[in-house]
């Protein structure tokens, strides 16, 4: 559907958190619109599906830097030699981080919505 933020949103170009974050609160804007009309589908289970894409990328990026930290220095010929810093995957954690939050509330509101007025989502 057209008006549906896309999966990857987060890490699609351009890679922009203040571009990021507009994204997020237009598309939320939108939901919020529709969950106070009483319409959940497909909003309910999109948003979920975004959060499990979120997370899991939020969880990768935890046990990649474990991984890279616990091993960083056996790559390495010199131990002085960090590697590279990526300040791009920061900034898309960070907005994963800042993300998570607003997102949340929303989808409890839509799982009491849809207990106060059955619906079938789809």
């Amino acid at each position: 559907m057209e008006n549906l933020l896309s999966l990857t949103w987060y890490i699609d170009s351009p890679l922009d958190s203040e571009y990021k974050e507009y994204l997020l609160f237009s598309y939320l804007q939108k939901v919020d619109y529709d969950f106070h009309n009483k319409v959940l589908s497909p909003h309910l289970l999109h948003l979920e599906r975004i959060i499990d894409e979120l997370i899991g990328f939020e969880s990768s990026f935890s046990k990649i830097k474990i991984t890279f930290d616990k091993n960083r220095y056996v790559f390495f010929e010199n131990i002085k030699l960090e590697g590279e810093n990526n300040e791009i995957l920061y900034e898309i954690k960070d907005l994963i981080s800042f993300s998570i939050p607003q997102i949340e509330p929303r989808i409890n509101l839509g799982y009491k919505i849809l207990k106060k007025y059955n619906q079938v989502l789809y």
